[in-house]
Protein backbone atom coordinates (compact mmCIF):
# COMPACT_ATOMS: atom_id res chain seq x y z
CA UNK A 1 0.00 0.00 0.00
CA UNK A 2 2.88 2.51 0.65
CA UNK A 3 4.35 1.47 -2.86
CA UNK A 4 0.99 2.99 -4.23
CA UNK A 5 0.90 5.80 -2.33
CA UNK A 6 4.33 7.10 -3.24
CA UNK A 7 3.97 5.97 -6.73
CA UNK A 8 0.58 7.94 -7.17
CA UNK A 9 2.65 11.19 -5.37
CA UNK A 10 5.57 10.76 -7.63
CA UNK A 11 3.60 10.59 -11.05
CA UNK A 12 1.49 13.96 -9.22
CA UNK A 13 4.64 15.79 -9.16
CA UNK A 14 5.31 14.96 -12.68
CA UNK A 15 2.28 16.02 -13.73
CA UNK A 16 2.49 19.41 -11.93
CA UNK A 17 5.94 20.36 -12.80
CA UNK A 18 4.86 19.51 -16.69
CA UNK A 19 1.71 21.96 -15.88
CA UNK A 20 3.94 24.72 -14.45
CA UNK A 21 6.67 24.30 -17.07
CA UNK A 22 3.69 24.78 -19.82
CA UNK A 23 2.36 27.63 -17.95
CA UNK A 24 6.24 29.22 -18.32
CA UNK A 25 6.68 28.48 -21.49
CA UNK A 26 2.75 30.51 -22.47
CA UNK A 27 3.95 33.47 -20.63
CA UNK A 28 7.79 33.48 -22.23
CA UNK A 29 5.80 33.74 -25.78
CA UNK A 30 4.66 37.21 -25.21
CA UNK A 31 1.73 36.27 -22.44
CA UNK A 32 -0.93 37.80 -24.47
CA UNK A 33 -1.00 35.84 -27.82
CA UNK A 34 -3.89 33.82 -28.62
CA UNK A 35 -4.12 30.26 -30.43
CA UNK A 36 -6.05 29.82 -32.89
CA UNK A 37 -6.41 26.21 -34.42
CA UNK A 38 -3.17 25.66 -33.63
CA UNK A 39 -1.49 28.99 -34.84
CA UNK A 40 -0.35 32.17 -32.91
CA UNK A 41 -1.80 35.56 -33.67
CA UNK A 42 -0.70 38.90 -32.26
CA UNK A 43 3.24 37.39 -32.59
CA UNK A 44 6.05 39.49 -32.56
CA UNK A 45 7.75 39.32 -35.97
CA UNK A 46 10.61 41.21 -34.38
CA UNK A 47 12.29 38.42 -33.20
CA UNK A 48 12.57 36.54 -36.60
CA UNK A 49 14.47 39.96 -38.14
CA UNK A 50 17.43 38.21 -40.13
CA UNK A 51 21.13 39.22 -39.14
CA UNK A 52 22.13 40.04 -42.82
CA UNK A 53 23.55 43.61 -43.88
CA UNK A 54 21.23 46.38 -44.95
CA UNK A 55 20.09 46.86 -48.66
CA UNK A 56 21.12 43.67 -50.09
CA UNK A 57 18.56 43.00 -52.96
CA UNK A 58 18.80 39.98 -55.47
CA UNK A 59 17.19 42.23 -58.59
CA UNK A 60 14.38 39.79 -59.36
CA UNK A 61 17.04 36.83 -59.42
CA UNK A 62 15.59 33.37 -59.50
CA UNK A 63 16.65 31.15 -56.74
CA UNK A 64 15.78 27.22 -58.21
CA UNK A 65 15.08 24.73 -55.65
CA UNK A 66 15.50 21.05 -56.37
CA UNK A 67 13.22 18.62 -53.73
CA UNK A 68 11.92 15.17 -53.01
CA UNK A 69 8.49 14.91 -54.85
CA UNK A 70 6.02 15.29 -51.95
CA UNK A 71 3.20 13.07 -53.71
CA UNK A 72 5.80 10.51 -53.46
CA UNK A 73 6.28 10.27 -49.68
CA UNK A 74 3.39 11.39 -47.92
CA UNK A 75 5.18 10.86 -44.41
CA UNK A 76 7.21 13.84 -44.47
CA UNK A 77 7.00 17.70 -44.92
CA UNK A 78 8.81 17.89 -48.35
CA UNK A 79 8.10 20.53 -49.50
CA UNK A 80 10.13 23.86 -50.02
CA UNK A 81 7.19 25.80 -51.17
CA UNK A 82 3.40 26.65 -51.34
CA UNK A 83 1.73 28.15 -54.07
CA UNK A 84 -0.95 29.40 -52.52
CA UNK A 85 -1.99 29.96 -48.30
CA UNK A 86 -3.12 27.52 -46.73
CA UNK A 87 -5.25 26.52 -43.39
CA UNK A 88 -2.22 23.71 -42.69
CA UNK A 89 -0.25 25.71 -39.67
CA UNK A 90 3.02 24.20 -41.21
CA UNK A 91 2.24 24.76 -44.87
CA UNK A 92 1.00 28.44 -43.71
CA UNK A 93 4.40 29.43 -42.01
CA UNK A 94 6.31 27.71 -45.21
CA UNK A 95 4.30 29.90 -47.58
CA UNK A 96 4.74 33.01 -45.40
CA UNK A 97 8.23 32.87 -45.23
CA UNK A 98 9.06 32.50 -48.75
CA UNK A 99 6.77 35.36 -49.47
CA UNK A 100 8.86 37.44 -46.85
CA UNK A 101 12.10 36.40 -47.98
CA UNK A 102 10.90 37.13 -51.52
CA UNK A 103 9.60 40.93 -50.69
CA UNK A 104 12.36 41.38 -48.66
CA UNK A 105 15.14 40.62 -50.90
CA UNK A 106 13.77 41.07 -54.24
CA UNK A 107 14.27 37.35 -55.18
CA UNK A 108 11.66 34.55 -56.50
CA UNK A 109 11.93 30.66 -55.67
CA UNK A 110 11.26 28.82 -58.02
CA UNK A 111 10.61 25.19 -56.69
CA UNK A 112 10.66 21.53 -58.51
CA UNK A 113 10.52 18.06 -57.37
CA UNK A 114 11.74 14.51 -58.28
CA UNK A 115 12.33 11.11 -56.40
CA UNK A 116 14.81 10.69 -53.80
CA UNK A 117 17.24 8.80 -56.68
CA UNK A 118 16.86 11.62 -58.63
CA UNK A 119 18.25 14.07 -56.13
CA UNK A 120 22.29 12.09 -56.42
CA UNK A 121 21.83 12.05 -59.56
CA UNK A 122 20.98 15.64 -60.41
CA UNK A 123 23.71 16.57 -57.93
CA UNK A 124 26.56 14.73 -59.57
CA UNK A 125 25.19 16.56 -63.34
CA UNK A 126 25.00 19.68 -61.72
CA UNK A 127 28.97 19.21 -59.97
CA UNK A 128 30.17 17.51 -63.19
CA UNK A 129 28.95 20.00 -65.94
CA UNK A 130 29.86 22.65 -63.75
CA UNK A 131 26.06 24.06 -64.44
CA UNK A 132 24.08 25.83 -62.12
CA UNK A 133 20.89 24.68 -62.65
CA UNK A 134 19.72 24.65 -58.90
CA UNK A 135 20.87 26.77 -55.95
CA UNK A 136 19.68 24.00 -53.31
CA UNK A 137 18.97 20.29 -53.87
CA UNK A 138 17.36 18.79 -50.91
CA UNK A 139 18.44 15.27 -50.29
CA UNK A 140 17.63 12.97 -47.56
CA UNK A 141 20.63 11.79 -44.85
CA UNK A 142 21.44 8.65 -46.43
CA UNK A 143 22.24 10.43 -50.22
CA UNK A 144 23.49 13.68 -48.52
CA UNK A 145 26.58 12.64 -46.35
CA UNK A 146 27.88 10.42 -49.33
CA UNK A 147 27.37 13.22 -51.45
CA UNK A 148 29.35 15.70 -49.17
Amino acid sequence: MKLQGCLSLLLSLLLLVGLLAMSACTQENGGGTETTGGAQTGADDSRYTPNVPEGIQFNGETFRVYGIDPALYRSTIADFDFEESSSDVVEESIYNRNRRIEADYDIVFDSSYGSISDMYTTLQQQWTSQEDNYQLIMMISREAFPAA
